[in-house]
C-alpha cells in the first residue's frame, strides 16, 4: 500500500526517483496529465501512478515543485490529514503555513544540483527539527538529511549558482579574446573547471592547480 507520493516531474523529481528506485523504494507519482506520469514511470520500476482521488488517502506528500505552483497545487489538494514536504529552495514553509494554516507542512531543502543527485545520489538535504521520522528516514536513505534551518539552502544554492555563472562566463569571455576554438572552449568549461573544483574541495590538486590558488589568494587578499 503506497502511503507516500511524489508531486513533480521535472529534473530534481527524476534525480530522486532513480536515487529511491536504486534503494527499491515504491512511490506514488502524480502529475494532473496522465500521460507525463505513464512517461515518467516507464523509466522507473519503483513508481506506482496516483490519481487525484488517491491523494486524499497519501500519509505524506514531496512537492518536488517550482515554487511558484505550490501554493496552487494545496488549494487544489488541501487535505489536513496529509504532511506536505516542500522542497521549492525559493519558498519558505513559514510563508506557506501562514497561508494554509490546517494543513501540516515541513521542509526538506535539497543542497546541490538535480544533475549531480540523478547521477552519484549522495544527496544533501536539510529539514526542521520537528519533521516526523519517517520522513526523515526516506530522505536519510538516499543521502544526508540534516536538522536545522532549511531556508539557508536558498542562501548556499544562490550564492554557489552565483558564482559558477561568473566564472563559467569570464572563463568564456577570456579564451574568446585570445580568439581560441570554440571546441576549446567547450572542453575548459566542461571538463578542467567542474574537475578543478571539485579537487580544490577535496583538498587533492596537483603542485600546478596549488600554484595558481596561491596566485589567486594573493588578488583576493
Amino acid at each position: 500500500m503506497i502511503s507516500t507520493t511524489l508531486s513533480g516531474v521535472g529534473r530534481l523529481g527524476k534525480a530522486l526517483m532513480k536515487q529511491w528506485n536504486i534503494s527499491n523504494e515504491k512511490m506514488g507519482i502524480f502529475h494532473p496529465s496522465d500521460e507525463k506520469v505513464k512517461s515518467f514511470i516507464s523509466d522507473y520500476s519503483n513508481g506506482v501512478p496516483v490519481s487525484t482521488k488517491d491523494l486524499a488517502n497519501m500519509k505524506t506528500i514531496i512537492l518536488a515543485l517550482p515554487a511558484a505552483k505550490i501554493p496552487e497545487f494545496l488549494k487544489q489538494n488541501y487535505h489536513s490529514n496529509i504532511t506536505y514536504v516542500n522542497m521549492a529552495t525559493a519558498m519558505k514553509t513559514s510563508d506557506l503555513q501562514k497561508e494554509f494554516t490546517e494543513l501540516q507542512i515541513v521542509s526538506m531543502k535539497f543542497v546541490g544540483h538535480a544533475n549531480d543527485l540523478n547521477k552519484n545520489g549522495n544527496g544533501y538535504f536539510i529539514t526542521e527539527q520537528e519533521t516526523p521520522d519517517e520522513i526523515v528516514n526516506l530522505f536519510n536513505g538516499i543521502g544526508v538529511v540534516r536538522r536545522g534551518e532549511p531556508d539557508i539552502v536558498n542562501d548556499v544554492n544562490k550564492l554557489a549558482t552565483y558564482y559558477a555563472i561568473k566564472a563559467a562566463v569570464e572563463l568564456e569571455n577570456e579564451l574568446r579574446i585570445k580568439k581560441y576554438d570554440q571546441s576549446l572552449i567547450d572542453r575548459a568549461l566542461s571538463a578542467i573547471t567542474p574537475e578543478v573544483i571539485k579537487s580544490y574541495q577535496k583538498g587533492d590538486l596537483g603542485h600546478f592547480a596549488q600554484s595558481v590558488v596561491t596566485e589567486v589568494k594573493e588578488l583576493i587578499r
